[in-house]
């Protein structure tokens, strides 16, 4: 199986491998499902790109603040796609290349801090997530499509994520 990708075997850094699976933005986007990702290129540190792949980008910024002035601007100008994803430049990402203080400092640093850190697997906004209630249950990496897919997969295939096995969705 291995650490580089081959034989099925998982990818333990953030190299560009040239995969030949859909992403999930791509799926969505096939089901007609607007998406856009927010995305800081980096200003600081090692600013080498993004784990979201080119693909996925659809907002992208050299300023910090002006990732979340669009983000904001969208929200007041009621622009938001249907899913919205607000991603750290890869530098500050976390993943084995990268210093865990690394996404320390970005979480503080761009406009203030942002509270809850980059590692949280999600946020949904919506108008039926009001009243502060909070999901302790056990996340990993792929709750948040696993979310998606609950959301939008229904009558299409497509959204169900084939790359999820069995033993990860249970």
């Amino acid at each position: 199986m291995g650490n580089d990708g081959r034989g099925g075997g998982p990818v333990i850094t953030n190299a560009e491998a040239g995969y030949d699976w859909s992403t999930y933005p791509e799926r969505l986007q096939r089901a007609g499902i607007s998406w856009k990702v927010y995305q800081d290129s980096g200003s600081a540190l090692t600013p080498r790109g993004c784990g979201a792949g080119p693909t996925a980008i659809r907002a992208q910024n050299r300023d910090p603040d002006g990732l979340l002035r669009d983000f904001r601007e969208d929200v007041r100008h009621g622009r938001l796609p249907q899913v919205s994803w607000i991603v750290a430049p890869e530098a500050y990402c976390e993943h084995p290349n990268w210093e865990p203080d690394f996404g320390a400092w970005y979480v503080y640093h761009p406009a203030g801090p942002y509270g809850l850190g980059i590692r949280v697997p999600m946020i949904i906004v919506s108008p039926w997530t009001r009243g502060g209630w909070v999901d302790s249950q056990l996340f990993d990496h792929t709750s948040l499509i696993r979310f998606l897919e609950t959301r939008f997969a229904h009558g299409n295939a497509d959204l169900i994520e084939s790359n999820i096995t069995p033993w990860r969705r249970a």
